[in-house]
């Protein structure tokens, strides 16, 4: 849909604008699981869910050189596998859940004529009714069209996620455009063979150790720093990925991973 990346539309098969009229019956039901997020490796991350994310999965860095970067974690070692999504569908206990899978079935879009952004729903989700035939689960609109205060609730959650979203964004530009970022590559050797996982970026260690002292307070005063440091404390989790992966093998043999650190792109 309009103003959406592919990456910020993964999960979403089919998704469709809110509607007023069309959906006014509409029922949200209790989610199955969360099996919907089982083939997807990572998600962008809003900048104000790194304390959390730090604790439980490395938080990378994503974008093009010449474009804009962003934030995601890194929730699995191959492309089409989610370490953290068990077979029964429940989420591993105890660990933090990415507020890109708490919003499904729900997304906001930019509308096509500029104007405020809109929400959008799955269809394809299947504990969602849009066309109110299910008699449980909560209505999103009154009969007159209105929001319920289920449906308020949900709206400013996408906002608030919204604007972590772009917070995101310009740390991350912020920092490719200082020269702190570097693409790295992780490679884990386990019982099935060798994973390797590119296209990230991490900070360069390096380089933030020569930034000037006017730099480093710009970044100080904005909270970057602490984001950096967030994101540096939870490389760490690249072996519990290893371990995770592991388990789900299982193979008594232990994974051994590694940053590797291949040569920067030129500035």
């Amino acid at each position: 849909m309009a103003g959406q990346s592919s990456n910020a539309m993964i999960l979403y098969e089919r998704p469709v604008l809110l509607n007023r009229d069309a959906h006014r019956s509409a029922r949200l039901g209790t989610p199955a699981g969360l099996k919907f997020a089982a083939s997807s490796n990572s998600f962008l991350l809003a900048a104000e869910e790194c304390v959390e994310a730090m604790r439980d999965f490395p938080i990378v860095f994503v974008g093009n050189k010449g474009g804009a970067f962003t934030l995601a974690a890194l929730l699995g070692l191959q492309t089409d596998s989610n370490l953290f999504v068990q077979a029964d569908g429940t989420w591993l206990p105890g660990a933090y859940l990415p507020a890109f899978v708490r919003r499904y079935p729900f997304v906001l879009v930019e509308a096509q004529d500029g104007g405020d952004m809109q929400i959008a729903v799955d269809e394809a989700c299947l504990w969602l009714d849009l066309a109110g035939h299910a008699t449980t689960g909560e209505r999103l609109l009154t009969d007159d069209g209105q929001n319920t205060q289920r449906m308020d609730d949900i709206a400013v959650f996408l906002m608030r996620f919204h604007r972590g979203m772009e917070e995101s964004r310009e740390f991350a530009t912020c920092l490719h455009e200082l020269g702190l970022l570097a693409p790295r590559m992780i490679n884990v050797k386990g019982p099935r063979g060798t994973s390797s996982l590119d296209k990230f970026w991490l900070v360069d260690e390096e380089a933030l150790r020569k930034l000037d002292a006017q730099t480093t307070k710009m970044l100080t005063d904005k909270g970057y720093m602490a984001w950096i440091h967030f994101h540096l404390a939870s490389l760490g989790n690249v072996q519990k990925l290893a371990d995770l992966s592991d388990h789900h093998s299982d193979s008594a043999i232990r994974p051994a991973s590694t940053i590797s650190n291949p040569p920067r792109p030129e500035a």
